[in-house]
Order: C-alpha cells, then sequence, then structure tokens
C-alpha cells in the first residue's frame, strides 16, 4: 500500500509514512536534491480521444479534481494526487531570472503564483508541516499559509480580515470555526435585542396616526422636525445596542484569522492523534475547506431569529 508525499510526490509504504509522520526526505524539501518524480512517457502527458483523462494542466487549488492517472478523486488541493503520487502541475520558477529582480522588467513576484505564499514548504506552523495547514486551509492558501506563519514564529495574534468584519458570524462558518461562529451569532443577536425597545415604541407611536398616515412617507412627515416620544432608556439601550455590535466586528476583523489558525492546528493534531484514521491527509483535507451553505445558513438564521423577536416581543 503506497502513499505519495503531497510536497515532493515520493513514494512511501503507508505504514512507513505513518510511523515517520512525514516524508522521509524531508530534509530535502526545497533543495536541488529534492526528489524529482521520473519523466512520464509523452502519450501519458497528452492523450487524445474522447475518453481520455483530463489534461495535466488543471488548477492545483480546485477543489475534488479526478487523477488522470488513477481515476480517483482527491478532496485535497495539494501538487500531487495522494493516492498515486500523479503531479497535476508543473510548479512555475521560483527565483527571477540572473539579473531580473522581483516585480521589475516584466516579471512578476513568483508569491504571487506560490499556493504557499512564498513559504518554504519544510517549514512548520505551530509544529506542524505547511504541507498539512495548507492542504486543511484549501481556499486561499496564498493568504492565509503566509499569515499562519508569521503568526506563529512572532507569537501575534492580531491581523485584519475584511469578510470577518463585515461578515463576522458567517465568515467564521463558512471557514468551518462552528464555535467561535454560533458563539458570535448569539452574541450579535443579543446585542440586536437592545435596539428592540425602541423599535417597539416607534411602531407604537406609527399605529397612533391616521390609517392614511401609515406610510413611510407620512410617519416620516410625522416626525419632521421632531423626535416621537420614546423613554430615554430606549435610546440609551438602542446606543449600546449599536456600539457592542460594531466593536464585536472589529473584534473578529482583528483577531478573526488567529481564531481560524488556532481552529486549524487543533483540529489538525486531533485528526493525527486518532489511531481509527486510515488517511489522516484525506481526513484533514476533508475537515477543512471552506462550506458557503454554513454561512449562508447563519445569515437567513439570524434574519429569522431577529424577525421573530420583533414578531413576539
Amino acid at each position: 500500500d503506497v502513499v505519495y508525499c503531497p510536497v515532493c510526490g515520493a513514494p512511501h509504504h503507508r505504514a512507513c509514512y505513518q510511523s515517520c509522520g512525514h516524508c522521509a526526505l524531508e530534509e530535502y524539501h526545497g533543495t536541488p536534491k529534492q526528489y524529482r518524480r521520473p519523466a512520464e512517457p509523452a502519450q501519458s502527458q497528452e492523450p487524445s480521444g474522447e475518453n481520455s483523462p483530463p489534461r495535466r494542466d488543471i488548477p492545483h487549488d480546485r477543489e475534488g479534481h479526478v487523477c488522470p492517472q488513477c481515476g480517483k478523486t482527491s478532496t485535497s488541493d495539494t501538487l500531487f494526487c495522494p493516492y498515486c503520487g500523479f503531479q497535476f502541475t508543473q510548479p512555475g520558477p521560483q527565483t527571477p531570472p540572473v539579473g531580473m529582480p522581483f516585480g521589475f522588467g516584466g516579471y512578476p513576484n513568483p508569491a504571487m503564483f506560490d499556493p504557499l505564499g512564498g513559504v518554504d514548504p519544510t517549514d512548520t506552523i505551530d509544529g506542524l508541516p505547511v504541507s498539512e495547514v495548507s492542504s486543511f486551509v484549501r481556499v486561499n492558501t496564498r493568504r492565509y499559509i503566509p499569515l499562519f506563519s508569521r503568526m506563529s514564529k512572532s507569537g501575534k495574534k492580531t491581523s485584519w480580515n475584511w469578510a470577518g468584519f463585515f461578515f463576522p458570524y458567517a465568515w467564521l462558518m463558512t471557514r468551518k470555526c462552528f464555535k467561535a461562529g454560533i458563539f458570535t451569532l448569539l452574541l450579535s443577536l443579543a446585542f440586536s435585542l437592545f435596539t428592540v425597545p425602541l423599535q417597539v415604541n416607534f411602531w407604537a407611536f406609527a399605529n397612533t396616526l391616521p390609517v392614511e398616515q401609515q406610510t413611510y412617507a407620512g410617519i416620516a412627515a410625522a416626525l419632521q422636525g421632531s423626535l416621537f416620544p420614546a423613554p430615554v432608556w430606549t435610546w440609551v439601550l438602542f446606543a449600546a445596542g449599536i456600539l457592542l455590535s460594531l466593536g464585536l466586528r472589529f473584534f473578529i476583523g482583528a483577531f478573526g484569522d488567529a481564531l481560524y489558525k488556532s481552529n486549524a492546528i487543533g483540529t489538525i493534531k486531533k485528526l493525527k492523534a486518532d489511531e481509527e484514521i486510515e488517511d489522516v491527509h484525506e481526513a484533514i483535507a476533508a475537515a477543512g475547506g471552506t462550506n458557503l451553505l454554513w454561512g449562508l445558513i447563519s445569515l437567513m438564521g439570524m434574519q429569522v431569529l431577529t424577525n421573530l423577536l420583533l414578531l413576539f416581543v
């Protein structure tokens, strides 16, 4: 039973790889001595015919691609098939030509095209190989892998994530940080309760107007130049709810990446410690990635719960 290193494609006995915990040739990764797979026959690289397998130039970061060599679907977004070692893409140049600096002379920064964002594939993040963390992240690894690497080395917990700021619980749920996502959603719901008393007073005021004036334009005309009668405490609660909701958004925007990193590292370590899992690499890939459905469910759930509160209060 053979498995292949997701970084260099070196073949191993499955038992040997699991016993070692990493590629036996890991010390040579990123060096001229790194393992290179033998060149494949030309006919296998460019097959022809109606039932020919996919070309070798399919993107390595495409989720769920089918290996053209063994026919198995790989959920792990690596350069090599974890079952047979087939190389999905030919890696691009990692250094510019002599005398041509990064970003000048028409030569782009290679980190822009590196799925690891320029991070050494032999490096570790909180004691875990970069390849394993990359398999867990899967989507937008060019951003998260360098960020996680810097956090691991510096101990820094803050960064900035616009998705976490604008969609705090939805982003966390999409990234499968379910505990943090549900907790953030419940906090958002609790903070929205602070605004309910003022809204109740507003609609009570609107109901006192004549029926023909109970429109947005009519209510706006009635409120022109003055505020509707409402206790001061309802205004205080409303302002507190807005400020707390905004503070929560800033917190997830600043610490969301650290929460995601902690969830990724914890999940990977838990999976590697489970002796009942036969294919740890595939288990890590399946546990990670993104799920947009969970993000949409959290957004719709928040809307439904808020409407129910307004309906029954």
